[in-house]
C-alpha cells in the first residue's frame, strides 16, 4: 500500500490550534508568549536595551547612601519596590501594546487590588488609575495567580 505524506510549515510565532482544526483544515493561532516567571522574562529580554537600577549585584544597597542619587527608599520598602518593578515589567510583557485609557469610562480596566483582608482581588475601574491594570478579567486573574509570590512581596505598595 502506497502512502503519501504532507508536511506543513508552521508560521513563526504560531502553533496549530488543535481545538479548531480538523483533518481537512489546519487552523493556526498565535503562540502564548507571556512569560510565566521572572527568569523566563529575563530570557525573553536578552538583547533589548532595558534600563536598570544598580541594586548591588541583585541585593539591596546599604543604608546611609543619601548622597548617591534618587534611588533611595526606606529599608523596609526596598524589597517591595524591587518586586513592584518586576511586576510592572511582567505586566508590560503580558499586555503588549494595550494602553488603558483612563480618560474614557469605556472599556473597563481590570486591576489587581489589595484588600484589608490581606488578599488580592480583581477590581474593575473606569477612570481610577491602577498600575496593575489589564484589558480582560481573565488576563488579570491569570497574572495574579501566576505571580502571587511577587504580589505578596510588593503588598505594601499595592
Amino acid at each position: 500500500m502506497e502512502t503519501k505524506e504532507l508536511k506543513i510549515q508552521i508560521p513563526e510565532g504560531y502553533e496549530i490550534d488543535q481545538e479548531n482544526s480538523i483533518f481537512e483544515k489546519i487552523v493556526f493561532k498565535k503562540k502564548d508568549t507571556k512569560p510565566r516567571s521572572w527568569k523566563e522574562y529575563c530570557e525573553l529580554r536578552k538583547g533589548f536595551d532595558d534600563a536598570g537600577i544598580d541594586w548591588n549585584c541583585g541585593g539591596i544597597l546599604s543604608t546611609g547612601l543619601h548622597h548617591r542619587g534618587k534611588a533611595i527608599v526606606p529599608t523596609h520598602l526596598a524589597q517591595p519596590f524591587i518586586a513592584m518593578m518586576q511586576l510592572m515589567s511582567l505586566r508590560q510583557a503580558w499586555i503588549g501594546d494595550w494602553e488603558p485609557d483612563w480618560k474614557n469610562v469605556n472599556p473597563c480596566k481590570y486591576c489587581i487590588c489589595g484588600y484589608s483582608s490581606d488578599d488580592f482581588q480583581i477590581c474593575y475601574f473606569n477612570v481610577a488609575r491602577s498600575p496593575l491594570s489589564f484589558p480582560t478579567k481573565e488576563m488579570a486573574e491569570d497574572f495574579m495567580n501566576c505571580f502571587k509570590d511577587l504580589l505578596e512581596v510588593a503588598k505594601p505598595l499595592i
